[in-house]
Parts: C-alpha cells; structure tokens; sequence
C-alpha cells in the first residue's frame, strides 16, 4: 500500500465522528455515494468490524480495545464512577482541549455509552418509533435542537451515531447531515471527519425488502439472519470506513486489510500525538505509520458477538488476509464446532479446518483464541474475586456444606462464580443448582466434587425464557409455588374488568393471586383498594409474608440445609430491564426473595462486573417496583 500522508497542524481541529448503524461494506450502490458525498477522502472497503452489536463496537473503537474486554468491564447500566479506567479517545482528547458531545439514535446507547455521551436524554425525544430507536426524522431533531442551544465549545469531538443508509432504508442523510452542521458553524471540510459503518446487516433478513439482489447466497450463519447481534456472515462483519482532513489530496480507495481497533491510534497520528500512542495500550495501530505494515500483514483480527449472554455456537471469529476462522471459545480445545475458511471464501460454503494441509495454519488462529480467552478469562475471575470478597467475611468460615449457589446468570458466569467461592471454603461446603442440560460440561470444567441439584431441562437457556421457564423451574424444585410468570396479565385482565364496573369479579382476579407463592404485597394492596375494599379488610385479605423453612427438597426426597444463597447475577438481565422489558426483571426480583426467606436473609447477590445493589436500585426506581 502506497503511503499514506497527512499534513501538520491538525490538532485543533473539530472532530466529526459518524457512525452509520449497520452499513456494510457490501452495499456498494451506498457506499459510492458516500464517498461522493465526502471526496476527497480515504475510503477503506475491508475493514473488519469489532463486534456484531453497535454498543460493544463504539466503546471498543474508542478504547481501542478489544469488544470483549469493553464489554466485560463495562456492560449497560454503569455508573459514572465504574466506567473502565483505560484510556479512552475523549479522555486523550480532553488533555489538549477537546470537548467532547453525542448523539445517538439507539435508546440503549444512551444508556450505556456515558463516557461518549454525556449529553444522555437532554436532546432526544419521550417518542420513538421502536422499543430501542430514533428514526431518522427523530435524530434530526434531536441534533437541531442540540445546535440550536449553542451549549457547545470548540474544538469539538462530535459522535454522531444515526440510522440511514443500512440496508434497510437505503436512505443517504450524511448530506444532509453536514449540511445541519454547516449551518450552525461546523464545516466538515474545515474539520476532520470519520465515517464508518458499526457492522453490517444480514441483506436475507425478512427486515430487509426488496434488496434480494445483495444475498444470491445463504452464508453458513444463516441460522442468525434475522439477529445481526448473533450472525458472523461477511455481511455483517465487513464493513466501510472513511477519512477525511482539511488539506488532503485526492480521494484514494484502499483495500487492504484493517481492524476498527485501527481508527483511536491512526486519529491520534493524524493529529500528531505519537507519545499518546505509544502509552496507550491499544489493541490497534496507526494506520499512516508505515512502521506497522508487517504487523497489518500477519495480524488476525478478532470478531464478537454478543456472546456473554447469547445461545449462539458460532460466537466468534478471527479474520486475516488468507482466513477467517470461527468458532465457540469453550469448545476450542475440543475441536467441535470450529469452521475455518479461505479469505475469498465470501460465503463460507468449503469449511478446511478437518483437512490435514491446513493444520499448521488453523494452530496459529487456535492458539490466537486460546490466548484471548484465557487473559479475559483471568481478567473475569479476578473481578468476581473482588466483587465477592466483601460478602465472604460474612459467611461463617466452619460448619456444614450450607452454600447454595443457584444458576441464575449465564453458563461462564457461573461457574467463575463457583470457582471463587470454591478457592475461599472449598467444594464440600457448595451446592450446586443448574439444569440437568449442563452437566456433563459442568462436570468436566469444575473437576471437582459438589453437592449438586437440578432443575427441570431445557435446552434453551437464554434471557428470554428467564421468567417462563427458568424461575418458575427453580422455585418448584425449592417447593416455593409457582412464580407467576405472565405476572401483567392478571393485572391487565383486573384494569378491564373494573373499567366495565365488574367489581366482584375484578377483585377475584386479585384474589386468585394471593395463592401464588411469592405474591407482591404492595400491588395486590393497591389493586384491592381500586376496588373499593378498606384497608382493615385488605389487611385481613392479604396474608403476612409466608415462613418459608430453611430446607429445601429435591428429588429424591434429599433435604438440604441453606444457611447462605449467593446469588450470582450477570448485567444483561438488569441492563435489559432498563429500556426493553421490565417484566424480565419482575421474576427476578420475586426469585431474589424467595431466596431470602429460605437463607433467613443471608443472600448475597453478586453482580461480575458492578456494585448490583446501585443497578436494582436504579432499576426498580425507574420501573415502580
């Protein structure tokens, strides 16, 4: 590749830094009209993306770290005081007088992406279109209204993340765009711009119309076309990025190989901060330093899915110049599920990785993989070490095997959780509660001698089935009742029946509901009251909380004694409850109390990554709970 040269003097220049949701790489008829948009500029067609979910991405590009780390140390719903302590881009930028704003078009990046948007809610509507999104109109508004205060200093460092041109819309607004910038004093041309899609999107999936003509061929993770969070296709994985500075030559298309990890330092060595750099740590390099051209030629680039709390076998890939390997990390060692692909292979029809000639290059992905998984894996224990160490001087050091360590949290949360609380009191003092499903693997990675219970099988153990399948499984092992699982719909059908006047029959709904084991006092109070009941004969209705005995029964008729729960949790059921579904967290917060009452509330419940009282407390508050 020809070198690549900027000019002196850009720092101090505005940074506009675009992100383009689900742009693709392959999506040629929009790409070209971007680069007309922006030419003269620098367009990179093969650069792998970072992740397949838009939040593990940004905060991986501006950390120019790997996605899995960003997202291991800081998942959705952080305080401002828990963000990780690496360098990010708008804290460099802050040393030489950058401030630094955001807007983005995704409800759950507001959320979760404070350390580049701090602006949070300020500016962006109470309506939206979906669950989790701005269209486009929405963040226009969102970006004049923002402009038109003037609460914004130079030089700026301006993230701007919108939903347009992907595959689905097919819509070109960056024009338009720069043009709302231009207009309040912000000239693109003046000011170095960064364009880039997060990923792309499956062109397959029923989302998408009319644009059959981008797929003529189900890739191998068709399986995942309708979630981009889970499909590693070349589609979703490749994507375009785009660079422009005052004072640049001709616009140049480049094809060779890059990672987004590549974009902090290479904007950094554009703005001549060479020191930044080298004391950064990052997992990318400088693009314009000619310096990295044998490592941009031998290095292999590693791709995420949303793998911490998704069901998906294929849950990372790692791309090079000649390959693209993929597989599940816990079955690396093993063989199973690994696919290994030549890099002109688009659609990954001919998997190499069983043929002999192949070996000595599918050891060097192995080996990359291993090593990958193994420093987040020690990064992940030592964290839940620290997070659980404050709880450990509350648990009696002698007595009876009275830990009881129940699977509520994902499969590697798990068992970290197990091996630090075994390293601290030791396996005889443990039980155990999983599912059946997993326990020859648990087995297997534990190697060690537990007291194990289970609970019903299922094969599906994901965040959508927590609170139908997964609780009400648990409690009717610990013979807790049932928790009611479609916990709205009663109240729903009690808000119906009282708007047609049918008092009687409204208040039996309520009724029915205080059989249910745990019920939820302070609603069903509420509810009996709308019904015109006074509060002495509510008191009477509603029944003490139930004394549950410090046992439980499994099958088999063994009992056990419970003198402590911990109760490990993972980010996702609590960051979900925040902007999705808050019935996902409903179940959770009953299964947290029927855990209380069986360890005479001695439960500690123990998130990997965050103080979780901070998370249910922000939680419940913002749903009324």
């Amino acid at each position: 590749m020809t070198k690549l040269v900027v000019p002196e003097g850009l720092l101090g220049k505005n940074i506009i830094f675009l992100i383009s949701d689900a742009l693709g790489a392959y999506q040629k008829e929009q790409v070209d009209e971007l680069y007309r948009i922006l030419t003269p500029c620098w367009r990179f067609d093969n650069v792998i993306s970072n992740s397949c979910d838009t939040h593990m991405v940004i905060t991986s590009v501006m950390s120019s770290r790997l996605a899995i780390e960003c997202h291991m140390k800081h998942m959705h719903l952080y305080p401002e005081r828990d963000m990780p302590r690496f360098p990010a881009l708008k804290d460099i930028l802050g040393k030489y007088g950058y401030h630094t704003y955001g807007i983005s078009a995704s409800r759950a990046s507001q959320f979760r992406l404070r350390e580049i948007n701090p602006m949070g809610y300020q500016y962006v509507d109470e309506h939206y279109t979906g669950i989790n999104s701005m269209n486009y109109s929405e963040f226009n508004r969102a970006l004049s209204g923002f402009l038109e205060d003037r609460g914004y200093e130079f030089p700026m460092f301006f993230t701007l993340h919108y939903f347009a041109e992907r595959i689905i819309e097919r819509e070109i607004k960056l024009e338009e765009i720069l043009g709302i910038l231009g207009n309040y004093g912000i000239n693109h041309e003046e000011s170095i711009v960064v364009l880039m899609g997060d990923h792309g999107f499956p062109p397959n999936s029923s989302q998408v119309k009319g644009a059959h003509g981008y797929a003529p061929m189900e890739s191998r993770s068709a399986l995942y076309k309708e979630n981009h969070g889970q499909c590693l296709d070349n589609y979703n994985t490749v994507v375009p990025l785009f660079l422009k500075f005052p004072g640049m030559g001709e616009g140049r298309v480049i094809s060779n190989l890059f990672s987004q990890l590549d974009i902090l330092p290479t904007i950094l060595g554009m703005l001549g901060l060479r020191q930044d750099i080298k004391d950064g740590g990052f997992s990318g390099r400088n693009i314009l330093d000619s310096g990295n051209e044998s490592f941009f030629k031998n290095r292999l680039i590693r791709t995420d899915t949303r793998h911490i709390y998704d069901s998906n076998t294929r849950r990372t890939a790692i791309t090079s110049r000649n390959y693209k390997y993929v597989y599940e990390p816990d079955m690396v060692s093993s063989g199973y599920n690994e696919e290994f692909y030549a890099a002109d292979d688009y659609y990954e029809t001919t998997n190499l990785a069983h043929e002999k000639s192949k070996l000595k290059d599918l050891e060097l992905f192995r080996e990359e993989a291993g090593v990958v998984e193994e420093r987040v894996r020690k990064d992940h224990t030592k964290r839940i070490g620290s997070n659980i160490s404050p709880y450990l001087k509350q648990i009696d050091a002698g007595g009876p095997a009275s830990i009881l360590v129940p699977m509520t949290c994902l499969k590697n949360q798990y068992l970290t959780t197990v091996e630090v609380l075994a390293q601290n009191f030791g396996e005889h003092r443990i039980q155990l509660l999983y599912p059946s499903f997993f326990e020859e693997e648990f087995h297997r990675k534990l190697n060690r001698k537990f007291t194990v219970s289970h609970y019903e099988d299922h094969h599906f153990f994901g965040y959508s089935t927590c609170n139908e399948v997964i609780y009400p499984s648990m409690c009717r092992l610990l013979h807790l009742g049932d928790i009611e699982s479609k916990w709205k719909d009663p109240i729903t059908k009690f808000n119906w029946l009282l708007t047609r006047g049918q008092i009687k029959e409204a208040r039996g709904v309520i009724k029915s509901m205080l059989s249910k084991t745990p019920i939820d006092e302070k609603l069903i109070k509420s509810c009996l009251k709308k019904t015109g009941l006074q509060e002495e004969e509510i008191t009477q209705l509603v029944p003490e909380s139930k004394q549950i005995p410090l046992e439980y029964k499994t099958k088999g008729d063994r009992h056990h004694l419970v003198n402590y729960v911990v109760m490990p949790v993972g980010p996702y059921y609590l960051g979900l409850s925040h902007y999705d579904n808050p019935a996902n967290l409903k179940p959770y917060l009953q299964l947290m109390d029927c855990f209380r009452k069986i360890c005479n509330n001695h439960l500690y419940v123990v998130d990997h990554f965050m103080d979780v009282q901070i998370a249910l407390s922000a939680t419940c508050t913002l749903w009324g709970f």
